[in-house]
């Protein structure tokens, strides 16, 4: 399989190609440098040039750039997998996959503008809504990360109020990896924590846990709010990667 990718230097997008790579999949990253996503002949030159057999979009750009590439692949006939976000929810949850979006902020909006565009653009594209990652052994932009940096600095303050969607890294490219390989037409959710329903505090605890560290954490109400993603695709729940001793 060849995959067109966006975001490839994005935190999904460095784990889906050493995944990849691991598994023989061709993936070949898009060169903002060398193909501008805001100029369509270039967009649709490249497309017709790689071929590919599936086309993964992570990365951030305009919502026609995100258009083009569904359209172009419903014309191929190739799976077009967009990742969204919870950020397009920001009344309380937890949010089926009809609840009205509410994104009251420039990227939440953005990105329910994306998920219209590449939905209007083809009935066969695969758009999912992703929370926060965790990759307890990465850098770059994900929660264990920012808990370590956070740690460095004094206390971590951990909401018991906040039920974040979130999910491990490494089983959101699985499940990437398998919606393009068989692909499920329309809007799908992603959360690892959607049944667990673990707080924000108990998934500090839980991701201190299983790196080992003695964590200086103090636990508040400053953030009540239930952000679960309902309606799941197959995900291992958190409780099955960070078993969580109370």
């Amino acid at each position: 399989m060849r995959v067109l990718l966006t975001g490839s230097q994005g935190t999904v997008g460095g784990a889906f190609r050493r995944v990849a790579a691991v598994r023989g999949i061709d993936v070949h990253p898009w060169n903002r440098a060398e193909v501008p996503p805001e100029e369509p002949s270039a967009v649709h030159a490249l497309m017709k040039r790689v071929q590919p057999d599936a086309v993964l979009h992570l990365a951030m750009g305009a919502p026609g750039w995100a258009a083009q590439m569904a359209g172009y692949s419903a014309e191929q006939r190739i799976p077009f997998v967009f990742t969204s976000t919870v950020s397009v929810f920001a009344a309380p949850g937890p949010h089926g996959i009809t609840s009205e979006r509410t994104a009251t902020d420039e990227y939440g909006r953005y990105k329910a503008d994306c998920e219209d565009a590449v939905l209007k653009a083809s009935t066969e594209a695969v758009v999912v809504r992703l929370g926060y990652q965790i990759d307890p052994h990465g850098l770059g932009n994900n929660l264990a990360q920012h808990l370590r940096e956070q740690a460095a600095s004094g206390v971590i303050k951990a909401s018991a109020g906040w039920i974040p969607a979130t999910s491990i890294l490494t089983d959101t490219v699985d499940v990437l990896l398998n919606l393009l390989a068989n692909p499920r037409p329309g809007l799908h959710h992603l959360d690892a924590n959607s049944s667990d329903a673990w707080t924000y505090s108990e998934i500090v605890v839980a991701i201190g846990q299983m790196l080992g560290e003695r964590w200086s954490i103090e636990t508040t109400n400053d953030r009540v709010h239930d952000q679960r993603l309902l309606n799941s695709l197959p995900v291992p729940a958190l409780s099955a990667t960070l078993p969580l001793r109370r």
